[in-house]
Order: C-alpha cells, then sequence, then structure tokens
C-alpha cells in the first residue's frame, strides 16, 4: 500500500508540456518548472542565443524554443552578420536601420521570411560630392622700353598661379566608383601675370649714350635716371678760400663731390653730370657739400687741381637723377 502510494504522488508531482521547435513537437512530462531545464530533459540542445518562451492556459504549458538565425548580407560590398529570431527581410531591414533607397536592389523579395545562414546581396548606388582644386598657371608678358639697354630684362611684376576649385559629382556602384562628372568651376584665385621689361635702347659703342631714362657710358657702365634739371656749373677745389678736404657731409672731397643747394638737392643725391654741349662729362657724383654762393639751379664740381677748375670754368650742364 505504501509502494502505490508513493507511485501515486510521483505521478501528480509531474506536469506536462509541449515544446514547439520550428516545426518539430516535442511532449514532456517533468518534476522541472524551469524551461530551459524541461527543454534540456527534452533532449534539446539550446544555442548561446537561442530563446524560450512558456505560455500556460490552465493545466497545459506551452514552451517555444526561438532559434537565432545569422544572417549574411553583402551590404553594397560591405560584409556584415546580423540576428533575427524569424522576421520578413524588409522587416529585419528596417529594425537594422538598413532601409534601400531609389536605385538600390536586393536580391530577394522583402516578403520573404528570414532563416538560419540566410545570404542577402544588396546593390546600392550612391552620390557623394568632391571639391577639387586645380592650379592655373600664370602667363609672361614682355614689355619693350627704351628705358633699358637693349638685351637687359627685368621682372616688374612677380608672376602668381591662380586656383579654380571645381565641384565633382561621384557615383559610386558597391563602393566603387564608376563615374565622376564635374557640375561647377569656381575661380578662387584670379592668376597675376607676370611682366618683364626688356630693353630696346641702344648705346653707340665705346660713346656716352643718353636716352629716355637710361645713360651707357664709353666703357659700358648702364645707369638709369628719373629726373633731369639744368644748371649753372662751376668747378672748385680743396686749396680755394675757404675750402678743405672735408666737405659740409664729413665726406672727403673726391673727383665726384659736388656742392649744391640743400633745399633744392638734398645731400646723399646720385647725380650724373654732362654739359649740354656734350663736351664735358663729369659723369657718376653725389650732393655732399654746399656754398655760400651755391644757390637754386647752380652747383660746384669739385676737382683736385686749381687748372682743371679754370679749364672748366662755367658751364651750363644738366643733372641726371639717378634713381
Amino acid at each position: 500500500c505504501v509502494l502505490i502510494g508513493s507511485v501515486s504522488m510521483h505521478a501528480y508531482a509531474q506536469s506536462g508540456y509541449v515544446i514547439y521547435d520550428g516545426d518539430e513537437r516535442h511532449v514532456v512530462l517533468s518534476e522541472a518548472t524551469e524551461p530551459s531545464e524541461v527543454v534540456s530533459e527534452a533532449g534539446l540542445e539550446l544555442g548561446r542565443a537561442d530563446l524560450i518562451e512558456m505560455t500556460e492556459e490552465g493545466n497545459r504549458r506551452e514552451i517555444t524554443v526561438v532559434r537565432n538565425q545569422l544572417i549574411y548580407i553583402n551590404n553594397g560590398g560591405q560584409s556584415m552578420v546580423t540576428n533575427s529570431y524569424g522576421e520578413t527581410v524588409g522587416e529585419l531591414l528596417e529594425r537594422i536601420n538598413l532601409g534601400l533607397n531609389e536605385g538600390d536592389a536586393i536580391d530577394v523579395a522583402l516578403e520573404t521570411m528570414t532563416y538560419d545562414g540566410m545570404e542577402l546581396n544588396i546593390d546600392r548606388w550612391t552620390t557623394t560630392t568632391e571639391f577639387v582644386c586645380e592650379e592655373v598657371p600664370f602667363e609672361t608678358e614682355y614689355v619693350q622700353t627704351n628705358k633699358m639697354v637693349k638685351g637687359d630684362e627685368k621682372v616688374v611684376t612677380e608672376g602668381q598661379s591662380g586656383e579654380l576649385k571645381h565641384t565633382a559629382k561621384i557615383v559610386f556602384f558597391n563602393g566603387q566608383e564608376v563615374s565622376r562628372e564635374i557640375i561647377a568651376t569656381e575661380e578662387t584665385v584670379a592668376p597675376v601675370n607676370q611682366v618683364i621689361k626688356q630693353g630696346t635702347f641702344e648705346a653707340e659703342k665705346g660713346k656716352l649714350t643718353i636716352g629716355d631714362g637710361v645713360i651707357v657710358t664709353a666703357d659700358g657702365e648702364v645707369y638709369t635716371y628719373n629726373r633731369t634739371m639744368k644748371v649753372k656749373a662751376t668747378a672748385y677745389t680743396h686749396t680755394d678760400a675757404g675750402c678743405n678736404k672735408t666737405t659740409a657731409t664729413g665726406t672727403t672731397v673726391h673727383w665726384g663731390t659736388v656742392a649744391v643747394d640743400p633745399k633744392l638737392i638734398p645731400y646723399g643725391t646720385k647725380m650724373f653730370i654732362v654739359s649740354n654741349d656734350g663736351k664735358f662729362v663729369y659723369g657718376l657724383s653725389a650732393a655732399e657739400d654746399c656754398g655760400g654762393s651755391i644757390k637754386g639751379n647752380r652747383i660746384d664740381l669739385y676737382m683736385p687741381t686749381t687748372s682743371q677748375c679754370y679749364k672748366f670754368g662755367v658751364r651750363n650742364c644738366t643733372i641726371y637723377f639717378l634713381g
């Protein structure tokens, strides 16, 4: 009697479970109350990401095993793996934020149900814009001038390259560039042309030649000037009364020292002096001295000897201001 009662009580402690695992159905009697233990007793193995759902209605207990599905997606040339527990392809893409854009294509219908190991291939068309800068080379202009000796050149304006900014429309298919088109161009920096002056003035060989803004001496020295002045010139030497070898500016007198009216010609001014008749060339000189009678358009040229001074006398000269 005790044995019968014991068996009866044992049978009463067991509960019945219906387990659904995909298309499979299992019926199990178990004393366990945890669904995972019941599933294990039924001999079903669960993956780490598998889920279990249990419902009860009275004495009827149903357990549903929801298997994790690995879905392999080629998303426009990029491979990825995601999880699903059974849903349509459209629902999956929406859930993982991989919606389709205009022009995209997928190789299965969006209503297709997912399954473990499913492969999805999505072709993606993408368009971007890119800014591309292009250097614009400067051009060189040559300007002829008779204020420079023929054969001489001088850069008066340095050339600077410009820049164009292009806006390019780039189309990609599955991450690979398939086309590129310039849709706009803007000049961001204008080029500055290089300007070179070329001399055209031809000097007479072995003779002082004065042109428009240029002087070439008999020995080939070249000077440029920017203005002229007509003056009356005399000559002095350091032995004259009231004179010595030190100028008003503290320099030592030498051929090329000129006494001027500093109100008219500032000290330090560089000059080239020639008599108006061309018979006397005093040459390269500087305003370094002054004198009581040197006022206005009047200059005094230093010469080393008294005889040179007497020989020069008084002459009308032209000052060419160098610069």
